[in-house]
């Protein structure tokens, strides 16, 4: 056993004496060259492990950085024009939620004053316009909780598209407001939308409780948002798209209301509307960004699209590593796109159910999740503000998921958004004109939105590889041959007098071994 391990010693100082003096690395050479004094071969020892050290470092910190970090965001080598993209999707909602015919809600706070009762229709009236209007807690406390058809009870006493809109137009042409605004639940009622998908495209109906939804037909959508439209698609497909930048290849419309519907126990000392910008792919909500549009004036929006899409090489990569997901990767209940919006719609209605076992009329539900009521009306409210108070609890950067895990879409588009407003009132102008038609009547109140995009041409932010497998090798290349003056070739020598020729000379039991290249002597 000792012979045996004495003649492995000599086969390999044997061969590292071969190795070093034959080696395309002409450093190695002089570690333990005899003929060298002991403090320089000290030296070069210390140097050569030193720099070892420093590559192998080098080499896991750019391997983690591979790793956790495989995503570069950068911009497009080309401008793209802005028909590629849609017609940002529009949607409107009215302060003043019913007519005064349905619901005269001074009425009803005297005869709350007066202790009066209400019957069984109007207290179901009364609760399910309280799911609606924020300040009527102040005023209104009702008992009788609602049935299964609040929903449909909050719709039929809604404003309808002839009593907010007067006059819609798409690219300067008039259009029958029916025809391009559809009705959208949202937690301010029934509102308004222009150039959303319709709902049989975005939401997966089998899942829904319908009683939540406001059915919209629309021409069936030639866009998403990975591949953008289809080859076939032409100037008039939908979802809309501009053609031109500026308001006259925009959305203009007059809004209206009659002066005697305008009341302030619903939404406070505030009236008109609100208006909000979102992706036609998004199932919006108004708790988010909007702009209100008061009565007497015209809100003038310019929108700037902002396009992030991605490589498709990235695809192989985990979402997690490049933190975005596909749409055919995260599956969602009620949508059938993905997004982060409709991730947290969708996430907050599940915790809604989990926790308070019902949800607000207003907002998608499954199919067995009932309407909240009596002592719950208020608990999806709590488990909103427990979402909150979830984030405010971080320190300096930390990034936070949460329970939702809503990881933005691989491919997005923005719109920034920049206001105006101006002066709006067409009883002047009729009075100017000597208009004694009734075009602009005096018992109602007048506002004008218009919506147009910014530039003709924008330039795309896109997603990208750091680094692929030619990239990472390449780089650990470089770093090999700066740190240590090697090659490919050099690791096949290491190979070979590490692995073959020690293998060799061991097997043929012989203390007479062949020189390791012909030519060496």
């Amino acid at each position: 056993m000792s012979k045996t391990l004495t003649k492995t010693k000599h086969v390999l100082v044997r061969c590292w004496k071969e190795f070093s003096e034959n080696s395309s690395i002409n450093a190695l050479r002089y570690p333990f060259n005899g003929q060298l004094p002991k403090i320089e071969q000290f030296w070069w020892r210390k140097s050569i492990v030193s720099f070892l050290v420093a590559y192998c470092f080098v080499i896991v910190t750019l391997y983690f950085k591979w790793v956790m970090n495989p995503v570069v965001v950068t911009y497009t080598r080309t401008m793209h024009p802005l028909w590629e993209l849609p017609f940002p999707a529009v949607t409107i909602c009215p302060m003043t939620k019913v007519r005064v015919e349905e619901v005269n809600l001074t009425d009803v706070l005297v005869r709350v004053r007066r202790g009066e009762t209400f019957d069984e229709y109007e207290s179901m009236k009364l609760y399910t316009l309280s799911q609606v209007c924020p300040f009527m807690w102040m005023w209104y406390k009702q008992k009788t909780p609602a049935n299964k058809t609040s929903s449909q009870v909050l719709q039929n006493m809604s404003l309808s598209i002839n009593d907010l809109f007067l006059n819609c137009y798409w690219k300067n042409i008039k259009w029958p407001c029916y025809e391009i605004l559809a009705p959208t639940m949202t937690e301010n009622g029934v509102c308004y939308t222009f150039n959303q998908i319709s709902s049989d495209q975005l939401l997966r109906k089998e899942n829904i409780n319908l009683e939540s939804v406001v059915t919209n037909s629309w021409l069936p959508s030639d866009w998403n948002m990975e591949t953008g439209y289809g080859d076939n698609a032409g100037v008039d497909s939908y979802p809309f798209r501009p053609l031109a930048k500026g308001y006259h290849s925009g959305l203009a419309i007059v809004l209206k209301t009659r002066q005697m519907d305008t009341e302030y126990l619903c939404e406070g000392p505030n009236k008109g509307f609100k208006v909000s910008i979102h992706p036609p792919d998004e199932y919006w909500t108004m708790s988010n960004r909007f702009f209100r549009l008061p009565f007497q004036q015209a809100l003038l929006l310019t929108v700037d699209p902002k396009l992030t899409t991605i490589s498709q090489d990235l695809k192989k990569h985990h979402h997690t590593r490049r933190q975005c997901y596909f749409n055919d990767e995260r599956y969602l209940k009620f949508f059938k796109i993905y997004n982060t919006n409709n991730c947290l719609f969708e996430c907050f209605a599940n915790l809604t159910d989990s926790f308070c076992h019902c949800d607000q009329i207003t907002r998608l539900r499954g199919l067995n999740t009932t309407v909240c009521v009596g002592e719950l009306k208020d608990c999806p409210e709590i488990i909103l503000h427990k979402q909150e108070r979830s984030h405010q609890s971080l320190n300096g950067n930390e990034e936070w998921i949460g329970p939702c895990e809503c990881l933005p879409a691989c491919a997005y588009v923005t719109y920034d958004v920049e206001v105006s407003r101006t002066p709006f009132n067409p009883h002047k102008l009729a009075r100017a004109l000597f208009d004694t038609s009734d075009f602009y009547t005096h018992s109602h109140d007048y506002a004008l939105l218009a919506v147009g995009i910014k530039s003709k041409w924008m330039l795309p932010m896109k997603r990208c590889e750091l680094m692929d497998y030619g990239d990472l090798m390449a780089q650990i290349g470089c770093l090999f041959g700066l740190m240590m003056g090697a090659s490919v070739v050099s690791l096949v020598e290491i190979l070979y007098f590490c692995l073959v020729r020690p293998l060799v000379q061991i097997l043929k039991k012989s203390d007479t071994a062949r020189p390791a290249i012909p030519w060496v002597k």
